[in-house]
């Protein structure tokens, strides 16, 4: 399991990609506020994505967990 922390200001970013490895991959994210955009990649494995708190996205953002295309 991959733990990170972002507690910088995420407005100058374009926006957060995890890309998980191979094997069994479980993600956890947390609340996160004005958050340009959000994508989840999981590679090969069986993986599990767990949203634990309120996410608030800004204008025109995008949210993508893709959990299919294995590499």
């Amino acid at each position: 399991m991959i733990s990170c922390n972002v507690a910088n200001d995420l407005w100058t970013n374009s926006g957060i990609t995890i890309n998980a490895a191979n094997g069994n991959d479980t993600i956890n994210i947390g609340a996160l506020t004005a958050l340009p955009s959000l994508t989840v990649n999981g590679g090969t494995g069986d993986d599990t994505v767990t949203f634990k708190g309120d996410i608030t996205f800004t204008a025109g953002a995008s949210l993508n967990v893709n959990l299919q295309d294995d590499d």
